[in-house]
């Protein structure tokens, strides 16, 4: 007579239909996406996309979105179709913008890299210093991260022997 008691993982065929899932899932996850063949109807969603981004833009403030437009073609030197592309990308992805323009001004300064334009401007010291900074506020990072988790678990095992938590 099967049981309906959950067992949890110590049953072996848990643990092998779990396995079989993620390996499945991860294996999914590595295929390429299908793509219509031949001459399929192709269709495009601008739903989330940059024109997406600057048609909210526009309805919600037309004027601002406007005068942002006009300022940009002054001070990029382009039409009106580029500075309304470059706007609706910063306001699809602002992050993303910042670092395209970053790295488009260290190409226009003749520099292939940041490490590369750093170093000339301030010197190989200043890099090395900056590095040593990044590297110690990264290590102190991990540090409390590991505090965290474990204050997290010490709290779950006082809570499940003290029997506030169930299981």
């Amino acid at each position: 007579k099967a049981s309906l008691q959950w067992t949890g993982w110590r049953d072996p065929r848990m643990v092998r239909s779990f396995a079989a899932l993620v390996l499945c899932a991860t294996a999914h996850a590595l295929l390429a996406p299908s793509r219509p063949s031949g001459n399929a109807l192709r269709t495009r969603l601008n739903f989330l996309s940059p024109e997406m981004s600057g048609a909210l833009a526009k309805m919600s403030d037309a004027d601002n979105y406007e005068k942002i437009v006009s300022e940009t073609m002054v001070k990029e030197d382009c039409d009106r179709d580029e500075a309304e592309r470059r706007y609706n990308q910063y306001l699809f992805d602002p992050d993303g913008y910042s670092i395209m323009k970053m790295n488009e001004q260290i190409r226009n300064k003749g520099f292939s890299s940041f490490e590369e334009m750093f170093v000339a401007e301030n010197g190989q010291d200043a890099w090395d210093a900056r590095q040593a900074s990044i590297a110690e506020s990264k290590s102190q990072k991990g540090t409390t991260s590991i505090f965290v988790v474990g204050g997290l678990f010490l709290a779950l095992v006082a809570a499940k022997t003290s029997g506030a938590v169930g299981g």
